[in-house]
This record gives C-alpha cells, sequence and structure tokens, in this order.
C-alpha cells in the first residue's frame, strides 16, 4: 500500500486546479477557499477549469477541460469523498476523472487528498530526450509512473538507474561541446577521467562543464550527484518521492541542452560550410 504525503508548510494555500494537474497520488494539501463560497457554515465551491493535453484528433495539444457539476457541496468537520469528472471544452470528447477526499475543517481550511485520477496521470518526456536515453527507456518509463503514482522510493530508484546507466554517454556529449568550446587540456581531462568511475562520486564536485550547460548557474552533474548520493530505503517516501521529481527536473533540461547545442552546433557547421564553397 502505498503510503500517505502528508501536509507539510509548502503544501498549504493551492488552488484546487493545480493539486488537480501537478500533485501525483496520495497527497494531501490544503486548497484556497474562494471569497464568499461558504453557504450556512458548509462550503458550496466552484470547480474551476483545468488544463490538459487532449489526445483528440481534432485538439492534440493542452486544452482547458470543464467540469459537471460545476459545482459541489462540502459540509463542514465532515469527510467528503468526490467524483470528478473533467471533458474537454474543445472536442467535448475526451474526459478525466478524479476521485478527491475532502475535509472542510473549521469553516476556513480545505483540504484535498487525491485517491485516484483516470487515466492516470502522465508525465510528459521530449522525444529527443527519449531518443537520448533510448537504452534505458524502460526503467525511465518505470520512473515516471511510479512517480506519477507517489511511489517516492521506487521511483527514486528507476531514476538512479537510469542516470547511472547514462552517465558516460552524457560525459562523452559534454566532453565533444567543451573540446569545441577550447577547453583546456586539464579541463578535458578531467571530464575523461569521471568515466572512470563506476557510480556518481564526488568527482562531479570538480568538473569543469560549458557554461551553456550549467542549470541557473548550477552544475548538473553536481545536482545529481547530490540526488543519487543518498540511500533512498532509508528515506520517508515523500522525501524520496521529492528527489525523484527534482532528479527528472534535472535531468530532462540538462539532456535537452545537450542535444541542442549539439544541433545547433551542427547546423552552423554546415551553413558555415555552403559558404565557404561559395564562388566570389
Amino acid at each position: 500500500m502505498a503510503s500517505i504525503n502528508k501536509i507539510q508548510p509548502e503544501h498549504t494555500g493551492y488552488k484546487l486546479s493545480s493539486f488537480l494537474e501537478d500533485f501525483a497520488l496520495h497527497y494531501e494539501v490544503q486548497i484556497e477557499v474562494p471569497a464568499n463560497s461558504i453557504d450556512r457554515g458548509d462550503l458550496n465551491y466552484k470547480i474551476p477549469k483545468i488544463s490538459l493535453y487532449c489526445s483528440n484528433d481534432d485538439c492534440r495539444k493542452v486544452m482547458f477541460y470543464k467540469c459537471d457539476p460545476s459545482y459541489i457541496r462540502m459540509y463542514r468537520n465532515e469527510t467528503n469523498h468526490v467524483h470528478l469528472e473533467f471533458t474537454c471544452k474543445n472536442c467535448d470528447k475526451v474526459k478525466k476523472e478524479y476521485f478527491v477526499r475532502f475535509r472542510f475543517i473549521n469553516n476556513s481550511m480545505l483540504y484535498a487528498f487525491k485517491v485516484g485520477e483516470n487515466p492516470p496521470r502522465k508525465i510528459n518526456i521530449p522525444t529527443n530526450v527519449q531518443n537520448f536515453l533510448e537504452d534505458d527507456k524502460k526503467h525511465l518509463f518505470k520512473a515516471l509512473k511510479a512517480e506519477s503514482m507517489g511511489l517516492g522510493i521506487a521511483a527514486s530508484a528507476y531514476y538512479r538507474r537510469v542516470v547511472e546507466s547514462q552517465k558516460n554517454k552524457l560525459l562523452n556529449k559534454v566532453i565533444e561541446i567543451a573540446r569545441a568550446q577550447n577547453f583546456s587540456k586539464d579541463d578535458i581531462n578531467l571530464l575523461v577521467s569521471a568515466k572512470d568511475q563506476n557510480q556518481f562520486s564526488k568527482t562531479f564536485d570538480t568538473i569543469k562543464i560549458p557554461d551553456s550547460l550549467l542549470l541557473k548557474g548550477q552544475n548538473p552533474f553536481k545536482l545529481l550527484y547530490k540526488a543519487l548520493s543518498e540511500d533512498i530505503h532509508e528515506m520517508d517516501d515523500e522525501i524520496a518521492l521529492k528527489r525523484a521529481e527534482a532528479t527528472r527536473k534535472i535531468l530532462i533540461p540538462f539532456v535537452s541542452e545537450i542535444k541542442r547545442i549539439l544541433k545547433d552546433d551542427a547546423e552552423m557547421g554546415e551553413a558555415i560550410t555552403i559558404l565557404n564553397n561559395l564562388k566570389n
């Protein structure tokens, strides 16, 4: 049975739409209570529209979804089990269901716990990143599925396998970019020596990478090392889930930026060759 991720200070003041769109299962957060929504001590809550990807051929992009009924009534100091069914406003065909446990306390505080959703929450990964991680796509998809279900330890374990397996491929591409940017021989040698490490280690605290690959000024190798350096089986599942989410949010932009820079360099090289071959 999955553990319940309890309310933490950072889990307060959310909009219901953000909670439904972004949170994994088994999270309970405090939801904003709109002004003028309390009626005789109970809560008459207007369900907001949400933004989700619609797979219908008439849509094929993020669309607004509406809920029917558009209002639900929640009784104070009681547990309210609610089924929310949303339909794409554009095609009026694709549906999304949520099963949520609400608690309305002391006429002011509303808590929501996501029990289930159908179809399951899907975390989208750019195609170019999937292609780069092709050899570990099976583990990547297992990590994404575990994360979407709120299974922090399982998600962290699968992300660890992906990152450790892809370490040398990432380094090879970084070395290629570093050489194109005329890195010093010593800096290149440090990057090359990091490939001999069996796993992520403190080596990544000291290696230098091109500034264009830094994420908000931080070395992504160092960030990934931090995410993977502790024994996840000793963690609370909520902490492990946060680490899993953080690992994904570093790994995916890192790979995307590597792919972009290599693509830009190849296109620039091709343009230079074409222009140099033009007759004066």
